[in-house]
């Protein structure tokens, strides 16, 4: 008799979610002529607005890419309420995750300069790491596989992440010589802010600049992302979004952990990273990247890890295969910082982004999906091709295990809710909080 064991994915508020809800999306059935985006703003806007009440969303910004022109950009609701300050394309938000592709994109320029090898181990490249490890020594710890997310090092390091007056990020590196990793590295997907925070001090130290600076100099002023800074939280100035919980202005707590989530950002500045993308790692006259390190970032990293159950990862990029193979690959990231929510989506085959940010606790479930229905109707109107809607009701995928693999899972785990137990009872396992 087979045995079963349902992995569900638990992802931490760096990372994007999607949910079903009852608000139709729009039909791509009424995309008129192939070419014309001149329809794509009034069925996306519907969409959106009736999404945003639905959810008590109070800002969101969005934007459509098509190879070096967006085609369309637009805010909705109020970046700040209380001054009637309204959203608006240039309006500024945390954008949480998607700010490790700018930390990955920076340190595959070091590669190119021959400064970073990241298949060496991250001890030989940061030799102030350490960390205890139950699966023998820890020199299958690479940057390759924290761009990938299968370093087996801890999602989190909570204490301090979020404060008030929050430490150096370089900090965290001598947290981690008392902690142990979560898993042997390259055995399963394991989404990883710490790992992130950890390949940015990396990049500091090779590159001999800050990272802040860095970030800037190489990327955002070259790519004219000139709203765009890295820091702890927002600086205060009219075009930066006040965050919104229960529909109230709330408090955004800086952050720590600079390099897996400190970017601040506007659709048009995101936009701008996407036209890179599109032009072969080339914006203007400057090549921030070559193309053929763009293709390894955006080439599934199959490290033939036995539980990642279909998950493609590139490096930085989570990689999505469509329905209609003529699609491409999805190559996208997303962001949350509890009170602001980001998406970046692309179909780099077709040159086609779209990028929303919202600032509510509450857009959590609708910016990923307003991202992908976009992205559909904007491919349908560039080449015809229609992407049917996903089977969101056979997401949880199930491996085959054995009988004496299951007397290895039973113990006490933490998690985003707290402590959780795992047991076993025959021939299931069984998953309890307090």
């Amino acid at each position: 008799m087979a045995h079963f064991i349902t992995f569900l994915s638990i992802l931490t508020c760096f990372f994007f979610q999607t949910a079903c809800t009852t608000v139709a999306p729009p039909s791509q059935s009424t995309i008129p002529t192939q070419g014309d985006y001149s329809s794509l703003p009034e069925q996306i806007s519907r969409f959106i607005t009736k999404k945003m009440y639905k959810n008590d969303v109070m800002g969101l910004s969005v934007a459509v890419v098509n190879d070096q022109k967006i085609v369309w950009a637009k805010g909705f609701g109020w970046a700040d309420k209380k001054n009637r300050i309204k959203a608006t394309p240039e309006t500024v938000y945390r954008v949480g995750s998607i700010t490790k592709l700018f930390t990955v994109t920076a340190a595959m320029q070091l590669v190119e300069q021959g400064k970073l090898d990241i298949d060496q181990p991250l001890h030989t490249i940061l030799p102030q790491f350490s960390i205890r490890s139950r699966f023998g020594n820890t020199d299958k710890i690479t940057p390759r596989n924290i761009m990938t997310h299968h370093s087996g090092l801890p999602t989190d390091y909570m204490q301090g992440m979020w404060s008030e007056k929050p430490e150096e990020f370089t900090r965290l590196v001598d947290l981690m010589k008392d902690e142990y990793t979560a898993y042997a590295p390259d055995t399963l997907f394991c989404y990883s802010n710490v790992a992130m925070t950890l390949l940015g001090h990396a990049v500091q130290e090779v590159s001999g600049q800050p990272y802040g600076k860095l970030i800037a100099q190489k990327l955002l002023l070259p790519m004219e992302m000139t709203d765009s800074y890295i820091a702890n939280t927002l600086r205060e100035k009219p075009q930066s979004s006040k965050g919104y919980a229960d529909s109230e202005e709330t408090k955004a707590m800086p952050l720590r952990d600079l390099p897996a989530g400190g970017l601040n950002s506007t659709v048009l500045d995101l936009a701008n990273f996407a036209k890179m993308i599109f032009a072969g790692g080339r914006f203007g006259n400057q090549q921030i990247i070559t193309t053929e390190t763009l293709d390894e970032m955006l080439r599934f990293q199959d490290g033939g890890a036995p539980f990642d159950l279909g998950k493609q990862m590139g490096l930085g990029w989570f990689l999505e295969k469509q329905k209609d193979d003529d699609a491409g690959l999805k190559a996208m990231h997303g962001g949350a910082t509890f009170l602001f929510h980001s998406m970046l989506m692309t179909l780099p085959r077709h040159q086609l982004a779209v990028i929303v940010l919202a600032n509510s606790e509450s857009a959590e479930s609708i910016v990923p999906e307003l991202a992908e229905e976009t992205l559909k109707l904007a491919l349908q109107v560039k080449t015809g091709i229609v992407i049917p809607d996903d089977d969101k009701n056979n997401s949880d995928a199930e491996l085959p295990a054995r009988p004496e693999d299951l007397d290895t899972f039973p113990g006490y785990y933490a998690s985003g809710g707290g402590v959780v137990e795992i047991t076993r009872d025959g021939d299931q396992l069984n998953l309890t909080s307090d």
